[in-house]
């Protein structure tokens, strides 16, 4: 029995088998689940990729001497280390960049902005008007809809309809606002309730 604190290559085996395994279902996860990341969750996602691919490889390869040559912003860089550590900066460098929308630069149209927990749908719905200079007609919608509170939430709208729609979701009680349609005339968002 080793007392000196050193895992048995059986031991550093399975133990990076177990790193390995949790990486890729972390990675699986976060490919399938996580829809649309904000830039927060890209960077968090980025430094558990980076982490996850650095122990299981450093565990797996125990000391092993890597060397790594790469361009970067139009110079050469040359990193050696050992295995962990080479991954790390690999996996770091090498990590896709966050995009807005592929293909699509943020027009001045997009409605972004944040809903504080509580916020209710009239407040919203106010400020989203506000924004695009307009005014929202509650069309059919009761009081008490227009009273529902409100989640924490960041909207992120190619334009004030679309906005307007997605804060229905966002309800802290579901379905506590019908469903509607929203139509855009004369700088006025109506919304319509549907049968």
């Amino acid at each position: 029995m080793d007392t000196g604190g050193n895992l048995s290559q059986a031991e550093q085996f399975f133990t990076s088998l177990g790193f390995g395994v949790a990486f890729f279902v972390f990675l699986t996860l976060a490919f399938f689940f996580a829809k649309r990341l904000e830039s927060g969750q890209h960077l968090i996602l980025k430094i558990m990729t980076s982490l996850f691919g650095a122990i299981t490889a450093g565990l797996f390869t125990g000391a092993a001497t890597l060397n790594f040559t790469e361009k970067f912003r139009g110079q050469e860089l040359t990193v050696g280390g050992v295995a962990g550590f080479v991954v790390f900066l690999l996996v770091w460098l090498r990590f896709p960049k966050r995009e807005v929308e592929v293909g699509r630069m943020p027009d001045p149209t997009d409605i972004n902005f944040h809903v504080p927990e509580g916020w209710t749908l009239r407040q919203v719905l106010d400020t989203i008007g506000k924004l695009t200079h307009s005014t929202v007609d509650y069309g059919d919608l009761y009081d008490k809809e227009l009273s529902a509170p409100l989640k924490d939430f960041e909207i992120h709208a190619r334009n004030a309809e679309i906005a307007i729609k997605k804060v229905r979701d966002i309800t802290t009680v579901p379905e506590a606002v019908r469903a509607y349609d929203v139509q855009a005339a004369d700088s006025t968002y109506y919304l319509k309730v549907r049968k």
